[in-house]
This record gives structure tokens, sequence and C-alpha cells, in this order.
């Protein structure tokens, strides 16, 4: 491995990958029909895309779910009144199922390897006994088809090895993970693996990086290993490689295969979304690249934001403010981290979607997902779907209530709600609140000072804001 260069035989078809092109030639000579993912949440809608993608998992035809006519709705509790709908609605469906998954299921097949990503668990060895494909097998199969759907739509799975996708998108060839792909999104282990390497099966590997290594993934102590010819040198270096990002267990273990079959989403027409992978300019790891590239940090969702220019709103604002313009207050805010008011965040606490992990509050990055997250519908931004959009509106702008009942505008404005619509990446910020918070005075108590208020404002409205639907 890693000898020679990973060039996979594959005839280039599309310059580009698109999501419109997936779904045409998936179900290209079949009788494609829409599909409608409903409920009165998004986690409602969610299971009903679970529910469908294990179907096609048991009927080994994917050719349902990559419709290239699909939609969403999410209802009024106890009604079939329209309350949210459409693209953005669509995008968080497919990202609260993944994630849900993730939750609930990944820990009976998923463990923490290199740098702490997700990678295969193994309960059974494949040596003890041919096993069937079973129950775990369907959920490891339906998991690893969400992610690629997910894929398909622009985001990654959660905290899932890139590594691991690269293999399971390439019918788990692991020449895949080559050099370039491992130093990438593992420079520490692409470290220990060259000095492995460099060593030679004469040379001292009693080396810190390679001795941890060897106790974590191999269960070995470095004496074990003192004795090597090339052969043993060589193989123990791929084996270090591969527990080190995939597991302890060989492609062909039932695990991995159901990992792989429901990764490949196979249609009835004979696509699979690895064969239209390969047919792509740059392959899987374009394809990688692209969506990894998709999880917003700070700087990241910056350069993303347009702002609307609205002089008659933002000039008082600047002045206020000492000079800093909107976007100069949101880069400051998703600059910061953390809890800015921890009292009155407390308080506020219990209004918070429950899948959102406070545990990563203190995180440089957790307040750029979070707004992104309620802006598109999840915490990623594919360049596909190009900027996001905030604006400050005035008080009579029309659709800053987003469908709510106009009696909720006085609260609302009050409180400063921000208002999203996931269709259209677009946020809109009452000028008026942002004005009283740049002119108030602040004490000694929570709020302690403006920047304080502000910062403690867009983190709540940011979490308040993620699956929080109104008509849009």
């Amino acid at each position: 491995m890693w000898d020679e260069p990973w060039q996979p035989n594959h005839p280039v078809i599309y310059n580009f990958f698109r999501e419109a092109s997936v779904y045409v030639t998936a179900t290209n000579g079949t009788d494609s029909r829409p599909v409608l993912y409903k409920g009165e949440s998004v986690d409602e809608a969610a299971d009903e895309l679970i529910a469908a993608v294990a179907r096609c998992v048991d009927e080994g035809d994917f050719t349902s779910v990559l419709s290239d006519d699909q939609s969403a709705v999410i209802y009024r509790p106890g009604t079939r009144t329209i309350l949210s709908s459409g693209d953005g609605v669509l995008r968080e469906i497919f990202h609260k199922a993944q994630t849900k998954l993730l939750e609930t299921t990944g820990c009976q097949w998923l463990t923490p390897r290199a740098d702490g990503n997700l990678s295969m668990l193994f309960i059974r060895s494949q040596g003890l006994g041919q096993h069937t494909f079973g129950p775990r097998q369907q959920m490891i199969s339906t998991t690893a088809a969400l992610w690629s759907l997910g894929i398909i739509k622009g985001f990654a799975p959660d905290t899932v090895d890139p590594c691991l996708i690269q293999f399971l998108l390439n019918e788990c060839d692991f020449r895949s993970v080559h050099p370039l792909f491992m130093a990438e999104y593992h420079p520490v282990l692409k470290s220990v693996l060259d000095s492995w390497r460099s060593a030679g099966p004469q040379g001292d590997v009693n080396i810190p990086g390679i001795v941890s290594h060897l106790a974590t993934y191999h269960d070995l102590e470095i004496t074990a290993v003192a004795v090597r010819d090339q052969a043993t040198h060589d193989g123990l270096f791929v084996e270090m490689a591969y527990r080190g990002v995939i597991g302890s267990e060989a492609p062909s273990h039932v695990d991995v295969v159901a990992a792989a079959r429901g990764a490949r989403l196979p249609c009835r027409n004979g696509w699979t979304f690895t064969k239209f992978i390969h047919s792509v300019r740059g392959g899987s790891d374009s394809i990688i690249a692209n969506v990894m590239a998709s999880v917003m940090g700070s700087e990241s969702l910056i350069s993303r934001i347009v702002v609307s220019p609205s002089p008659a709103l933002s000039a008082p604002i600047a002045a206020a403010m000492g000079g800093e313009s909107l976007i100069d207050i949101i880069a400051d805010y998703l600059m910061g981290s953390g809890i800015p008011c921890p009292a009155m965040f407390e308080e506020a606490r219990q209004h918070f979607p429950a899948g959102v992990d406070l545990s990563l509050i203190d995180s440089p990055n957790f307040r750029a997902q979070m707004l992104t997250w309620a802006i598109s519908g999840t915490p990623y931004l594919p360049k596909a779907l190009g900027n996001i959009k905030i604006m400050l509106v005035d008080d009579n702008d029309t659709i800053y209530l987003g469908g709510r009942p106009h009696s909720l505008l006085p609260s609302m404005l009050a409180s400063g709600t921000l208002s999203f619509r996931t269709c259209f990446l677009e946020c809109r910020i009452p000028a008026s609140f942002l004005l009283r918070a740049a002119q108030a005075s602040y004490t000694s108590e929570e709020p302690r000072s403006r920047r304080q208020f502000i910062h403690h404002w867009l983190l709540c409205q940011s979490l308040n804001g993620i699956d929080n639907h109104t008509f849009a």
C-alpha cells in the first residue's frame, strides 16, 4: 500500500458533482414517483424518512428515495395546515434522520478511532464463523445509506471518519485511503505511519507515537514487534493504517459488507452511488472534500454572509455602536465562544431543542454552526446553496412574522426574535430591538456590557431558531 498512486480506472462523465444528476441517473428508465416526507415536527418527518430507507435496504433498491421530485412538509400540530415546507425543510429532515440514527444506534457499531472520529466497532470476529445478514446489519446498512443520501445533499455525517466514508464509497478498497487523503484528515497518524515505514524491518520503532498506536489499536507492547522481516513490517504498516481509521476486522466482515451495501444505494436500473461518484471528475476525493468544507467555522461562515443594505435602519445602529456595522456585530459574535451570560442562559435553556449538544458550547465553531443550522436547516452550508442573507427590517416588515399571528408581533419585537427562512437562507433582524440594545445602559449584573448582551441574544436566538418552523 502507498507504493503506487491511487488511480481508479473509471471514465469521467461529469466535470462536477450535482445533486440533480444523481436523481436523474438513479431513476433513469424507471417509473419514478414523487416522494413527500411529512410530519408535525422535523423529528416525526425524519422517522418517516428512516423507515423509507430501511424498506429500501430490505428490498435492495433505493430508487424510491432517489426520486427527482422530493418535497417536505411540516404541519401545524393536530391539523393538516402547512406550517413549513420547501428545500430547507427537506435538508433539515435528512440531517435529523442522519443524526438521530447516530445518536440512538451509533454506539452499537461505531467507536472513536484516530483523532476521535467514529469508525467500525465489531462485536464478533468473522473468523469465528460465517455471519448472516440480521437486524444489526440492517441497522448498519440503513445508517450508511443515510450517510450517502446526506452527501448527495451536500453534508457529511457528524463525527464519522472521512476515511471510513472514502473506504465505503470505493467498494472497500483500502488503497483509496491514499497518503494525501490520510495526511488531510489524520496528519498525526500519517506521521506515525511514515515513521514506521521509514524505520524498515531492522530499524528502531520504539518511538512514542508508534508505541502509543500499537497499544491503542493492536493491544501490543513494542517488544512484540522487535523482530520483523520485510513482509511482516509491510503487513503491519497496512494493519496499523487500517485499524486506525476502519477497525479490527477485514473488509469481508459482514458488518463492513452491510455498511458498504447501504452506502452504494443500488437502484433497480443497475445504478449505484459508488459508480456515479467514480464518473465525476475528482471522484470521491473531491466530493468528500466538498462536503467536509460545508462544515461551517467562524471565518468560513463570515465569508458566506451577505448583509442587505438598508442605510435608514443601519445608520442609527452604527452611530450608537461607535461605527460598527451589522456585519461587524455578527462577526464579533461568531468569533467568540462560550456562554456570555450564564445565569440568563440557564433561564432560557429549557426552550432550546433537545438535538443540540450544549456540551460543545465552548468549542470555537459552535456559534457559527448553530447560526448556520437556524438559517439553513442544518449545521452545513454546501457551496452549491450560495450565501446566506442577513438583513435589518423595520417593525412593519411583512415577511418578518413568518406566518405567525399578528398578535405576536409586539412580543417578537420586544424580545428581538430573529426570523429565519431556511428555504431562502435568510435571517431577518428587527432593527428597533438592536438599536435599543445599542443605546441601553448596562449595570454590574448580567448583562454587564452591551457586547455581552448582544452575544447572549444572538446565541439564544440561534438555538431557538433550530427546529422552530413557521410558514415561509
